[in-house]
């Protein structure tokens, strides 16, 4: 078949270049050419007898001045026009390359480039502080127009995108523990501050992947990838109608849901305060006569907390030593205590995953559910049968080690060593709730295909799961896939850990599918394999190495296996 195409090619070749002497030659404006080639030379004539003047990667797009035969002259980054074969090119109409907005360069000498990739030859520059007309979006590259040069350049590094489009004010919630507030658009732009998980934000605009916010008095951006509006409509509500006292020597008042929020005034210790809505972990109160502003709801003792303590009778007991409690429901917040082995606890009530519980100080603070037994039918570690996970044998799998790193990340990330993190903060989960948990690697080492399955059989797993990150060359690629072998065997397993991963990832969602790897599928036991993101995508990589990540995803994963047991 390859000697065949080589025939077909040379006797088009041929054909070709007797073309420039045919009448043939019409003029194809507002057509575009992407190379459809692995490589593509580009010719001063319509033929290939003529001195090549530039080599193209696939994927590279360039405008069609005209065509003759087989053979499209097109226009060169640099200004100048080359001739390439049609047949080793994807043709269609362009769309009117309007401005759809102004790009600013945030960084010295900015490479333009001629496709939307860092493979793609450079074009020119595109100075800092210098502006630019925005033609064309493509993942996270825009294609501009700088002083009659076209071009690709990263969005990171201009502080502007797209034009805003018409935008309704609304609320969100910051979903990232530690999330900078950039002065402009983009990831390499300066910082104005620093906003924490739970707080809560007013967005005023968007603009390509980024919102503008009200933030100390003036704008700042923050990336969409971390900001959540359905739980602040879900919790806006919850408050209402409730009173509450205050517990801090002195609180501060301000006039929006956040720690940067204008300073409104301090209210006392002891201030009654009624509650008129709830907002992540503030609240938007009334005092002394009819005065509004947000507080944080850690400082405010809620009379309904106190009587549902009174008619609640439902204890926890707490499965590991030195287990924290916390200040909000969340990994990140303040550590108020710190529990025993066996320490017992009134219930208050249930946020997600965690519980409130009444301290013997009389605070209240919230314990991780995971952490915990409740002895109860709402325990989240029972099963159908009434048992806990307790005695469940699971084996987790950390992809490659050794001297196979497994894929390698934009920025250097070792995928190795990203696997055996999210295994062991599993285990961790799994262990404290008393399930039986064996990891095929617990240091940088390499371990079979063959002798990771058969660990999985040979002690009768009652679930496996092998946990990898993805690599792709489209650098926009992102999201997290739950692959399963045999229906029967491991569908369910597979359906319990992939819709738990969609509540909880703040990356894509790509589904479940078949997998045929060796793990699941010489593997009797049921079991999956997840794939937890993409290292090939620069964002997505500094996601899903972030603790905050890491934990959403292992808390995941145990949820899913929780599921699985009921």
């Amino acid at each position: 078949m390859f000697k065949k195409g080589l025939t077909i090619l040379a006797c088009t070749a041929l054909m070709a270049a007797a073309a420039p002497d045919l009448p043939l030659s019409v003029h194809a404006a507002s057509q575009e050419a992407t190379v459809s080639s692995q490589e593509l030379h580009i010719r001063s004539g319509p033929g290939q007898t003529y001195p090549v003047q530039y080599t193209a990667k696939r994927g590279e797009k360039f405008e069609v001045a005209e065509r003759n035969g087989d053979w499209v002259k097109v226009q060169l980054p640099d200004g100048k026009t080359g001739w390439a074969a049609a047949w080793l090119l994807s043709i269609k109409s362009s769309q009117s390359q309007s401005s759809k907005g102004t790009a600013e360069s945030a960084a010295s000498d900015l490479r333009m480039r001629t496709g939307p990739g860092t493979g793609y030859q450079i074009s020119g520059t595109f100075p800092e502080g210098e502006k630019a007309a925005i033609l064309e979006e493509e993942g996270s590259w825009l294609k501009i127009s700088y002083q009659g040069n076209k071009g690709w350049v990263a969005k990171e590094y201009v502080s502007a995108a797209l034009s805003d489009k018409a935008f309704t004010p609304k609320t969100g919630k910051i979903t990232a523990t530690a999330l900078q507030v950039r002065k402009t658009p983009g990831t390499g732009n300066e910082s104005k501050g620093i906003l924490n998980k739970g707080e809560t934000v007013q967005v005023t605009g968007s603009r390509g992947d980024w919102y503008s916010i009200s933030y100390k008095g003036g704008t700042g951006w923050i990336h969409s990838d971390y900001i959540d509006f359905t739980s602040v409509k879900a919790a806006s509500s919850k408050a209402n109608g409730r009173t509450g006292t205050v517990s801090a020597s002195s609180l501060n008042v301000r006039d929006s849901a956040s720690a940067n929020g204008k300073s409104a005034g301090t209210i006392s210790q002891g201030t009654t305060v009624s509650v008129l809505e709830e907002s992540g972990s503030w609240y938007k109160i009334s005092f002394s006569g009819g005065l509004t502003g947000w507080v944080s709801a850690e400082y405010i003792d809620t009379r309904e907390s106190t009587q549902t303590a009174s008619s609640n009778k439902e204890t926890l007991t707490i499965l590991a030593g030195g287990t924290n409690i916390r200040s909000l429901a969340s990994t990140s917040s303040s550590i108020i205590a710190s529990a025993d082995k066996g320490d017992t606890f009134q219930v208050l009530g249930k946020e997600g995953d965690w519980f409130k519980v009444a301290l013997a100080s009389g605070q209240r603070g919230y314990v991780a559910g995971w952490l915990t037994d409740t002895g109860g039918s709402s325990s989240p570690a029972k099963d159908s049968s009434g048992q806990t996970i307790r005695g469940k044998t699971i084996v987790l799998d950390p992809g490659h080690g050794g001297y196979d790193s497994g894929t390698i990340g934009y920025n250097g990330t070792l995928e190795k060593n990203l696997t055996l993190r999210t295994a062991r903060l599993v285990a961790s989960k799994l262990e404290a709730a008393g399930a039986h948990v064996i990891i095929t690697r617990n240091s940088d080492t390499y371990a079979s295909l063959q002798s990771r399955a058969a660990l999985s059989q040979t002690n009768h797993a009652d679930a496996f799961v092998s946990m990898h990150y993805d690599s792709t060359i489209d650098q926009s690629a992102k999201g997290f896939t739950c692959y399963y072998y045999n229906t029967v065997k491991d569908g369910k397993l597979a359906s319990s850990i992939h819709d738990a991963m969609a509540a909880n990832s703040p990356t894509s969602d790509r589904g479940m599918r078949f997998g045929n790897f060796h793990v699941i599928r010489e593997n009797s036991q049921p079991s999956i394999l997840i794939e937890l993101g993409y290292l090939s995508n620069s964002m997505e990589e500094l996601i899903i190495t972030s603790e905050q990540y890491q934990e959403q995803a292992a808390q995941a994963i145990y949820a899913g296996l929780n599921q699985y047991f009921q």
